[in-house]
């Protein structure tokens, strides 16, 4: 029997798509593998360390880091969310967990997110009216 079992876009499609509404263009991004990323108690020190030599940004509250290779988002205390081109990093976890070892937890997340690129010429007007953050005084 053939598979009939086909990969899809968040919106459903075999492709990824890009959609302009007047001046706002959104485009799924499905070139991005993530993971999450939680220190162990007491492995402040250890996670920092690896990180820092893998070349993995650890951004502080309310921020995100783009470095050579990898990206991360900050999502709590000793927490982030770990992102790398999906082409060479599918299996990203199987990649993270040697770096750092015993002293992080870390979790596949590429299927459990769907990540759109937005543009717009006031982008922080458009995300005021979608969320409630004032992105013009974020830290």
């Amino acid at each position: 029997m053939a598979n009939l079992l086909h990969p899809l876009t968040p919106l459903g499609h075999a492709a990824a798509e890009t959609v302009s509404i007047g001046p706002v263009t959104i485009a799924e991004n499905t070139g991005v593998a993530m993971a999450s990323l939680a220190t162990r108690q007491g492995r402040e020190a250890d996670v920092a360390a690896a990180a820092q030599t893998a070349g993995i940004p650890q951004p502080g509250p309310g921020r995100a880091e783009q470095a050579a290779l990898y990206g991360a988002i900050w999502l709590g205390d000793q927490q982030w969310m770990v992102e790398a081109p999906f082409d060479t990093h599918e299996d990203i976890t199987a990649i993270l967990k040697p770096i750092f070892g015993e002293a992080a937890s870390i979790t596949e997340q590429t299927d459990a997110w769907a990540r759109f690129d937005v543009a717009a010429p006031d982008l922080a007007a458009l995300f005021e009216r979608l969320c409630n953050y004032d992105l013009r005084a974020k830290p």
